[in-house]
């Protein structure tokens, strides 16, 4: 649909309905996209008036909006500061309009104020807080602290600068971040060269998981980094049911720190098999190899390629042949979406699993692929060994009995755990941010 037909659908949705925040908000972000900013600014404060006892974040969000509008324009300074104001006003335990506002301070070269602001939103920064409706441009909680490093130079507090920027290198940013970090402080004879984050989990994020085609949510590995450092599950290699071309694959097994023993199980160019039609017929195995060969953390090596039907008996004596039972420490179920694999591959990978090993089962709430909830509701009814300890990501996560405290525990420590929930007699944690609005 093209844009103006968007614009005039929720005009007409707007005429039957016209005080739903909801609707005022999308109305605002297609005129904004469209470059009319005054008909956007108009919505984005009608959604702010209609929205400010119902709808929080929708109202915070779009009196941010507002002031990005005004932005682009001389002249009106005042309007844009009064807007961010209004908004940490609303909701002063959001770091959005902090950054925000701290972000345009430093813009507007006033040092002292920007690192005021940075410095109170860190220090109001929540543990847990839901997601905005529209992006509003803050990519994570290091911005702040980005923004205070640059003032505090400019405020005299040079240590303290050269201090967050050292810290902040060493975590995973977006490429622009980083880059921003490194100009600064080449500028300012900071020296950054030993700083630079090797480990293979940070390296694979910057260099390759965005350059691998796949469907992994962009947030997916944060919750990742916290299951790849507990200190019962350090040994074994990993295993995927469904590669496709292997994001998740070199994800899963960027989390090692040697190159131990992992399987790639897929039918690839036989899309004959794929009787549900999931993923896509792209899959080739020598797509899989190139992008094993260029973006693995250790080159390829101990990585084995396995093609077949896991339902197959020729493909599970090849696993037997090949795979020592209790060896890997991740193991991802994303094959056939039937029921009837389902249920064959969580088998298999209780089979193959460590004691104290995750399995990952793939489109667990996908509306498509109803057959994997289905599957996994029947191996769950069968006294399982393995448990699910947290959901989220389109992904369910599961861990053999015994450790399900731990992974529980573990879970809850996550910055986007949200609610503790129970499933077909199990306790889980969902670690997504769900807007419910």
């Amino acid at each position: 649909m093209a844009q103006y037909e968007v614009i005039d659908d929720l005009i007409v949705k707007f005429s039957h309905d016209p005080f739903n925040p909801w609707i005022s908000l999308r109305l605002a972000v297609e005129y904004e996209r469209a470059g009319q900013t005054a008909s956007a600014v108009s919505f984005y404060l009608r959604t702010a008036e209609y929205g400010y006892y119902t709808h929080g974040e929708h109202v915070y969000a779009s009196l941010l909006k507002a002031a990005h509008c005004f932005e682009n324009q001389t002249g009106r300074e005042t309007t844009v500061r009064n807007l961010m104001e209004k908004a940490i006003a609303y909701s002063p335990k959001r770091p959005e309009a902090w950054f925000l506002l701290a972000r345009w301070y430093e813009r507007n070269k006033k040092w002292q104020e920007a690192y005021t602001a940075a410095e109170v939103g860190i220090k109001n920064l929540p543990s847990i807080f839901f997601p905005l409706p529209v992006d509003v441009d803050y990519a994570g909680d290091f911005v702040l602290p980005f923004e205070k490093a640059v003032a505090a130079w400019w405020v005299g507090r040079q240590d303290e600068s050269e201090k967050i920027f050292r810290t902040l290198l060493q975590q995973h940013l977006p490429d622009n971040y980083r880059n921003a970090i490194k100009s600064n402080m080449d500028r300012l004879n900071m020296s950054y060269e030993s700083l630079e984050e090797d480990n293979p989990f940070d390296k694979f994020l910057s260099e390759g998981f965005n350059s691998v085609p796949g469907w992994v949510l962009a947030d997916l590995p944060e919750f990742l980094r916290i299951l790849k450092d507990v200190p019962w599950n350090q040994q074994g290699g990993v295993g995927e049911i469904g590669v496709y071309m292997g994001r998740f694959f070199l994800l899963l097994r960027a989390m090692l720190d040697k190159p131990e023993p992992s399987y790639g199980i897929d039918i690839f160019e036989d899309q004959e098999l794929n009787v549900d039609y999931s993923g896509t017929n792209k899959a080739r195995q020598e797509i899989f190899a190139n992008y094993i060969h260029r973006y693995d953390a250790f080159g390829g090596e101990n990585v084995q390629v396995i093609k077949g039907d896991s339902l197959s008996s020729a493909t599970q004596a090849l696993l037997a042949e090949n795979i020592k039972e209790g060896s890997l420490r991740y193991i991802s179920v994303d094959g056939g979406h039937t029921k009837i694999h389902a249920l064959n591959d969580l088998k298999l990978a209780e089979k193959y699993l460590a004691d104290g090993g995750v399995v990952i089962l793939d489109d667990i709430l996908h509306p498509h692929w109803l057959g994997v909830m289905d599957g996994l509701v029947q191996y769950l009814s069968d006294f399982p060994t393995l448990v699910p300890f947290a959901i989220g990501h389109n992904k369910m996560f599961l861990c053999k009995y015994s450790y399900h405290q731990k992974y529980l525990d573990t879970a809850s420590k996550s910055k986007s755990a949200t609610k503790l929930i129970e499933f077909m007699g199990h306790k889980l944690w969902v670690v997504q941010w769900v807007n419910i609005g």
